[in-house]
C-alpha cells in the first residue's frame, strides 16, 4: 500500500467533507494550514543551511559557507543575518567592497542591530573616511551611551581629526563610567599640554593626588610639570612636600637632582643623584643613565674607590641586573683587573646562562689570563649552543694555538657543513679561509692554496683573506703577480693596516722590487713594531745595499723577540738568507 498516497486521499476527503458542512469557514482553515506547513518547513530548511554554513565558516570552507548563506537567502530574503555572515565571508577573502554590500543588505533588514553599524563604522576607519566614521559611532554612542567600546573609537578618531576637546570629552565620559584612573588622566594630561592648557593638567595632577595619595610619583610629576612652564618655586615644593611626607621617595630625589644640576649646585645635585639611585622601588630602566653618568663623574675625579663603592650599593639593591654587572664590567677592564673581570662575567652567566656573547667575553678573556680553564669553558659554552659558529670558531683557534692541528681541521669540516646547512656563505668563507691558514701553518702550499681558492669564492673582497693568501704564495716564491693583485688590493681597503702593508711589502721584494717595498715597509713601521717587520726591513736593506742598516734592523728584530736561528744566521754572516717554504704546488 502507498502510505503516502493514502494520507494524501484521507485529507481531501476530510476536507471535502468539512467544506460540505462548514463551506467558507473551513476553506479558510485549510489555506491557514497549509501556509503554516509551508512556514515550518521554510524554517527548518533556513535552519538547516545557516548552521550548515557556520560550520563551514568555522573551519575555512568558505565556497560551501557562501552556498549555504545564500540558499537561506533565497529562502528567507528579509532575515538579515545570513547577509551578514556572507559578509564575514568576502571580508575574509579581501573582497571589501562585496563585504561592504552585504553588511549594507543586512544593515537595511535590521536596521536596530548596532553591531552592523560598528561593522559598518570600522569598514569605513579603514577605507580611512574618518569623518563619516566618527559620525556612525557618535550615532551609535547615542543608542548605547555606556559603551566603552564606542567611546575609545571615538578618541582614536577625534585625535586623528585633530579634535582635542572632543577627545577630552570622551575621556571625561570614561572617567564617569569608570573612576579616576592613571591611564585616563595622563592621557588627558598629555592633550592638555600639546593644548598649552596648563591650569587643566595642574587640575588632572591634584586630582590623581587626591584620588591616590599614597602613590609617590603623582606629585613629583606635577613638580616636573612645573619646571617644564617655568613655575621653578612651586615644582621644586613639589618636590620637597613628597620628601617630608615620604623621605625615601626616590623620584623626588631624582628630580631634585634634575633641577639642581641644571642650576649648578653641584653639591645638592649628586647628593640627591645618590639617594635617589639607591631606591630599589624605582625600576632600574628609569635610572641607569643616571647611574652611568654618576660613575663617570667620580671616575673623572678620580673617586674611583666611592665609584667601587657604589657599584656595590647598586648590587645589593638590583643583585640580577645584567645592565649594572655590563657596566660595573667595563669598569673592571678600565681597571685592568682582569681576575675580577672573569668572576663578573661567571656571575653574568650564572645570572642568564644562555648568552652567547657573554661566553665569548668571558673565553677571551681566560685565554689570555686563565688559559687553563678555556678547555672547560669551552665545553660548558658548547654544551648551550653545540652548533654555534662562533664558539665553534674560537675552539678552532684554540686548537690551532695549541698546534693540534688535525683537530682544527675536523672542527673546520664540521662547523663547514653547518654553514652550508644555514646556507650561511660569508661564514663558510670563513671557515674555508681558516683551513687554508691550518694547512699554511703545515707548510701546506698546494692544500692551503686550494682552501684559499674555495674561500674566494664566497668572499672575493675580504681583506684579510686576501693579504694571508698573497704572503704564503710570496713566502713560498710563486703566483707572485697574483699575490701583488690581492695584496694591492687589501691595502688600498685598509690603508693603514701595518700587517697588509709589510705583506705588500714583503710581495714586492719577492719580485725584486725594493725600492717600492722599501716605501712600503716604512710605513708599515709607522703603525707597528713588530719584529717580523723589522726583520724584512733589514732584508731590504740588505738588497738595496745599505748593509750597516740592513744589520742594526736585523739585531732590533731579535732584541724584540724574533730571534729565530734564520736571524741570528744573518747577523752573523752580516748577509741576507732566503728562508723560501717549500713549494708543493
Amino acid at each position: 500500500m502507498n502510505v503516502k498516497k493514502f494520507c494524501c486521499i484521507g485529507l481531501i476527503l476530510i476536507t471535502i467533507g468539512a467544506i460540505q458542512a462548514e463551506p467558507i469557514d473551513s476553506l479558510f482553515a485549510v489555506r491557514v494550514a497549509a501556509e503554516q506547513l509551508t512556514d515550518t518547513t521554510t524554517q527548518q530548511r533556513f535552519d538547516y543551511h545557516f548552521y550548515q554554513g557556520l560550520n563551514y565558516l568555522k573551519n575555512n570552507k568558505l565556497d560551501s559557507a557562501y552556498t549555504c548563506f545564500n540558499t537561506c537567502c533565497s529562502l528567507k530574503p528579509t532575515e538579515a543575518e545570513p547577509y551578514f555572515q556572507i559578509c564575514k565571508i568576502h571580508q575574509i577573502s579581501s573582497h571589501q567592497d562585496s563585504a561592504i554590500t552585504y553588511l549594507n543588505k543586512a544593515i537595511k533588514l535590521d536596521k536596530s542591530n548596532l553591531y552592523y553599524k560598528e561593522i559598518a563604522a570600522v569598514y569605513k576607519i579603514a577605507k580611512h573616511n574618518y569623518k563619516d566614521a566618527a559620525k556612525d559611532f557618535e550615532k551609535l554612542l547615542e543608542k548605547d551611551p555606556d559603551n566603552e567600546t564606542y567611546i575609545y573609537r571615538l578618541i582614536d578618531l577625534y585625535r586623528v581629526l585633530k579634535k582635542p576637546k572632543m577627545e577630552i570629552a570622551m575621556f571625561d565620559r570614561l572617567e564617569r563610567l569608570k573612576g579616576v584612573s592613571e591611564e585616563l588622566s595622563l592621557s588627558k594630561i598629555d592633550i592638555l599640554i600639546n593644548q598649552k592648557q596648563n591650569k587643566k593638567v595642574i587640575e588632572e595632577f591634584n586630582k590623581l593626588c587626591r584620588k591616590f595619595p599614597y602613590e609617590r610619583r603623582y606629585p613629583v610629576l606635577l613638580g616636573d610639570f612645573y619646571l617644564l612652564i617655568g613655575k621653578h618655586n612651586e615644582g621644586v615644593a613639589c618636590y620637597t612636600n613628597a620628601l617630608a611626607k615620604d623621605s625615601t621617595n626616590g623620584y623626588a630625589k631624582i628630580s631634585l637632582y634634575q633641577y639642581y644640576d641644571k642650576t649648578g649646585d653641584q653639591v645638592k645635585a649628586d647628593y640627591y643623584l645618590a639617594s635617589g639611585l639607591l631606591d630599589g622601588s624605582i625600576d632600574l630602566s628609569l635610572k641607569l643613565d643616571y647611574f652611568k653618568k654618576h660613575i663617570a663623574n667620580l671616575i673623572s675625579e678620580g673617586k674611583n674607590a666611592e665609584a667601587e663603592e657604589f657599584f656595590g650599593k647598586m648590587l645589593q639593591i638590583h643583585p640580577n641586573e645584567l645592565e649594572i654587572y655590563k657596566f660595573y664590567l667595563s669598569f673592571l677592564l678600565h681597571e685592568k683587573r682582569y681576575t675580577e673581570v672573569i668572576d663578573n662575567l661567571k656571575t653574568m652567566l650564572a645570572i642568564e646562562p644562555e648568552d652567547e656573547d657573554t661566553w665569548l667575553d668571558l673565553l677571551s678573556v681566560e685565554t689570555e689570563f686563565e688559559p687553563e680553564a678555556v678547555p672547560a669553558t669551552l665545553q660548558t659554552a658548547l654544551s648551550y649552543f653545540p652548533k654555534n659558529l662562533n664558539l665553534i670558531q674560537f675552539q678552532i683557534n684554540y686548537h690551532v694555538a695549541k698546534r693540534n692541528y688535525s683537530e682544527a681541521k675536523r672542527l673546520c669540516d664540521n662547523a663547514i657543513e653547518i654553514a652550508k646547512e644555514r646556507k650561511d656563505n660569508m661564514r663558510q668563507g670563513v671557515l674555508l679561509a681558516t683551513k687554508g691558514e691550518i694547512y699554511a701553518k703545515e707548510d701546506s702550499l698546494a692544500m692551503s692554496c686550494a682552501y684559499y681558492e674555495q674561500a674566494l669564492v664566497f668572499l672575493p673582497n675580504y681583506s684579510l683573506l686576501l693579504n694571508n693568501y698573497a704572503y704564503q704564495l710570496a713566502l713560498c716564491d710563486t703566483n707572485l703577480r697574483q699575490a701583488e693583485q690581492m695584496s694591492s688590493k687589501a691595502v688600498k681597503a685598509e690603508p693603514k693596516n701595518a700587517a697588509y702593508l709589510d705583506t705588500y711589502a714583503w710581495v714586492l721584494f719577492m719580485r725584486g722590487e725594493y725600492q717600492s717595498a722599501k716605501f712600503y715597509i716604512e710605513q708599515a713601521l709607522e703603525y707597528a713594531n713588530d719584529p717580523i717587520m723589522l726583520e724584512h726591513y733589514g732584508d731590504i736593506l740588505f738588497k738595496l745595499g745599505k748593509i750597516d742598516e740592513a744589520l742594526d734592523q736585523w739585531q732590533k728584530a731579535a732584541a724584540a723577540g724574533n730571534a729565530s736561528d734564520l736571524l741570528l744566521q744573518k747577523i752573523e754572516k752580516q748577509t741576507y738568507i732566503p728562508d723560501i717554504k717549500k713549494n708543493d704546488l
